[in-house]
């Protein structure tokens, strides 16, 4: 059996990344966010940023952000 991988820590990132004024993928696929997408990639390094763009999809369908205008906010209510 497969471990279920834990998101919660790269999710919180994300959420903070964005609070603190990234709206763009390229701004939130840094720093804390790009090394712990690296420990969570199971491809290549290079690929990482499919996790931040998988978990970006998730709080998405979450409700606890949104992509308006071609930016990333945070929802009202999350």
């Amino acid at each position: 059996m497969i471990a279920k991988k834990d998101y919660s820590k790269i999710d919180a990132l994300i959420v903070d990344s964005i609070k603190n004024g990234s709206d763009r993928f390229l701004f939130i696929n840094t720093g804390d966010v790009r090394r712990e997408s690296e420990s969570l990639s199971t491809a290549k390094p290079e690929e990482a940023f499919r996790v931040v763009d998988r978990r970006l999809q998730a709080l998405r369908g979450d409700g606890k952000i949104k992509h308006c205008n071609g930016k990333w906010i945070i929802r009202a209510s999350a």
